[in-house]
């Protein structure tokens, strides 16, 4: 839950300006700013892309986490997980990653949970942002009208002090087999949730032609229509193994691709 708890305090204060002036010079000027967990996103007119920018600089390099935004916030953050677990439509996947991961890093819920949050200090916090929200691999994306402004100038002025925290090399721990196995989670709601899941099929396994021959039946399952989409996500690397593909109906999808399995798996 770290990097869900930091972001959440990126903008409440950083050494130059307090929350309120923070929040007032960015609401005086038209700037939208949107934090989410590894993203921000910025909006603002075209004269204001410079003073955007030394706010965004701020954000990533003079946070600093006062002790009574982190209780504000960790109060927030322990309701969020209350609602979330009440909430069988979204903690089902959560279910599913447990029992797919199991102990790899990919079971972790990005909320975190009510003991971790609990035990998050300013320390913690402090030392995970230095070490973490850095230049090492992070990409700034610019759209709109940018006629006569020079981008590379202005960009170096805003982050000429963002220095790297060491960011450790990213370890790459493999999955191991999943079992098969029932998961029922009892909670009081007149509502069931149904999910099937497990990993998918690697295309550069060396058996991945041998999976191709498989006699069993298959469904690949988008939630959004990858036509619509970026290019890169119109190309499936599991389609061609699969018996069908579902896209664009949203989580109905997977009732969908339950139905087309059983009326396959009937005329067997």
């Amino acid at each position: 839950g770290l990097l869900n708890f930091v972001r959440h305090l990126l903008i409440e204060g950083t050494k130059s300006m307090t929350a309120q002036q923070f929040t007032e010079a960015a609401e005086s000027r038209g700037i939208n700013i949107d934090v989410t967990c590894g993203v921000i996103t910025m909006s603002m007119l075209k004269q204001e892309f410079e003073y955007s920018l030394s706010l965004l600089a701020q954000i990533v390099t003079e946070a600093i986490f006062d002790k009574k935004s982190i209780e504000r916030e960790r109060q927030q953050l322990l309701a969020d997980v209350a609602s979330y677990w009440d909430d069988p439509h979204a903690f089902a996947g959560q279910l599913i990653s447990d029992a797919v991961y199991k102990d790899h890093p990919y079971h972790k819920n990005y909320l975190g949970s009510k003991e971790s949050i609990k035990k998050i200090s300013q320390k913690d916090l402090v030392e995970w942002y230095q070490k973490v929200i850095t230049p090492v691999g992070a990409r700034l994306a610019i759209v709109g009208d940018l006629d006569g402004m020079n981008i590379k100038e202005a960009i170096e002025k805003a982050f000429k002090n963002w220095r790297t925290g060491g960011f450790p090399a990213l370890e790459k721990i493999p999955l191991k087999p999943v079992v098969p196995e029932t998961i029922e989670y009892q909670i009081n709601r007149d509502q069931t949730v149904l999910c099937f899941a497990g990993t998918s099929i690697d295309r550069f396994d060396k058996d991945y032609d041998a999976l191709m021959l498989l006699q069993i039946p298959i469904v690949e399952v988008h939630l959004s229509n990858t036509h619509k989409r970026e290019e890169f996500r119109q190309k499936s690397i599991t389609a061609g193994v699969s018996t069908g593909v579902i896209s664009g109906f949203g989580p109905f999808g997977y009732h969908m691709g339950l139905i087309a399995l059983m009326q396959i798996i009937s005329e067997v």
